[in-house]
């Protein structure tokens, strides 16, 4: 992610009215905040390592519980002989599911870590869990550079408990408010400006462009499956690929997060405005894959992986 400027966190909320008991959600018990307590040590204000981005800041687990760092080693193609790591963030949607990417590594390397601030230091509160299995899309199609279908699930090899730094984000099941929101945040441990992976997880707050801006900017129409946003000072940048793209919403008195996009690719220099799968688009794939009684469905592992622009 990337920056110019001060720590600005936002949260842009639109009120339901009437409508605050008809919102369901794949697992009701996604999305509430929680205070951000000040006095730990992993707090933004007393981390070593200030990365900043543009209209946001150092994130926070207490305020991000879903968040899920992927990391997959792979074969060198650059460097024959050594082992790279891959990384993609995510978000926890249920026990055994995390939404991300499907242009995102998978191999049985993949691990995927919950609950940690800092990937390096992942603390006593964190767990890793091993993916066993990718679902991509089925209509994803590999080194296809408009990105369409750039959506997959990753299945946990157990169940995770939920606890206060590990909770699942809220993605409704009827009710879709994308059209209305101007603005949206984005979380990942991905570029800073000073061009190296964030070791602490970020957050920064995206403008929501027509998708002609984003249509004229990159080779192929962006279309109703995917949301355009992001600016020349602010926007996700290489290694938040995967990651959610978030509102918050107060819904029957409680904040909640809900997850509308991921972050799918931009420019190679990350100042542009960028494309995010729409996730709105498909939650009935979603629900079908991870909802509760479902049986899991799957799409071989391609041999090779298109390396998108993020």
């Amino acid at each position: 992610m990337k920056k110019r400027g001060g720590i600005i966190i936002m949260l842009f909320c639109v009120a339901l009215g009437n409508r605050h008991d008809s919102v369901t959600f794949l697992d009701s018990n996604c999305g509430a905040l929680t205070p951000i307590y000040t006095s730990d040590s992993s707090d933004s204000s007393n981390s070593k390592d200030t990365f900043r981005i543009l209209n946001g800041g150092i994130g926070n687990m207490f305020g991000n519980p879903w968040m899920a760092l992927i990391m997959t080693e792979y074969e060198c193609t650059t460097r024959p002989g050594f082992r790279c790591v891959g990384a993609c963030g995510g978000s926890l949607i249920s026990p055994r599911f995390v939404l991300s990417a499907a242009h995102c590594r998978f191999s049985t390397s993949t691990t995927i870590t919950l609950g940690a601030f800092d990937w390096t230091k992942p603390g006593p509160n964190s767990i890793t869990v091993p993916a066993n299995l990718q679902i991509r899309h089925p209509y994803y199609v590999n080194r296809d550079i408009t990105f369409k279908n750039d959506i997959a699930l990753y299945r946990l090899a157990r169940a995770v408990r939920y606890t206060e730094l590990i909770r699942p984000i809220c993605l409704p099941t009827n009710f879709n408010p994308l059209d209305n929101i101007t603005h949206l945040t984005a979380s990942g441990w991905g570029k800073t400006e000073f061009g190296h992976m964030s070791n602490v997880l970020m957050t920064t707050t995206l403008e929501q462009h027509d998708r002609t801006k984003c249509s004229n900017t990159f080779i192929g129409t962006v279309d109703m499956s995917q949301i355009c946003a992001g600016s020349s000072m602010s926007q996700a940048c290489s290694g938040d690929s995967g990651g959610p793209i978030t509102s918050v919403y107060p819904i029957d008195g409680t904040n909640r997060v809900i997850q509308l996009g991921i972050v799918s690719y931009g420019g190679p220099n990350c100042r542009t405005v960028g494309v995010f799968t729409n996730v709105m688009f498909y939650m009935n794939w979603i629900i079908e894959i991870a909802g509760k009684g479902k049986s899991v469905r799957t799409t071989p592992l391609p041999r090779e992986y298109y390396s998108a622009h993020y």
